[in-house]
């Protein structure tokens, strides 16, 4: 078990992770030479990759992920001209949620994991803060076995939250 962080501790903001154990340092996963603010997000369910903010003055907030294994390659997964926030994996790390400001509010979508692909609009009326979470068959026995689902909240005026199901 780790902890993923963002620290100032050698000057720009850079991607760090402790181990639990008390006693062991932290190690530097990604050093920020370009100056930008990093934020980590997610570590998908296998613990192969980590989903983090970048911000860039010409972007603002995009979406990257860093393999935690091997060469640590990094990569952009949803980086455009608009606000890419708060990515989560589905819990089987074949898809993401997040919610992007290219309508002019946010609104939720999802897109399969690494990409690149077309994502799908989740919300179309405002949507933030995406969740993923596991079906319980025994409760939805007209869902396969496996599935899950996204949440987010959006703005309906019968309801708080809205549940999209993928396989």
């Amino acid at each position: 078990s780790s902890l993923i962080f963002t620290s100032n501790q050698r000057g720009n903001y850079s991607l760090y992770r402790q181990p639990a154990r008390v006693t062991a340092s932290n190690e530097m996963l990604l050093d920020n030479t370009e100056g930008n603010f990093l934020t980590p997000r997610e570590v998908s369910a296998d613990g192969r990759f980590l989903l983090y903010l970048a911000s860039s003055p010409s972007t603002g907030w995009d979406i990257w992920a860093m393999s935690l294994t091997g060469d640590r390659k990094r990569f952009p997964v949803v980086a455009t001209s608009f606000e890419e926030r708060d990515p989560v994996f589905s819990p089987d790390g074949r898809w993401i949620a997040f919610q992007s400001d290219e309508t002019g509010r946010f609104e939720i979508y999802a897109q399969p994991f690494p990409g690149p692909s077309a994502k799908l609009s989740i919300s179309n009326n405002g949507g933030t803060q995406p969740a993923t979470f596991t079906v319980a068959t025994s409760d939805w026995p007209t869902l396969p076995a496996a599935s899950y689902a996204f949440a987010c909240s959006v703005a309906l005026p019968f309801a708080s939250a809205v549940v999209f199901q993928l396989n």
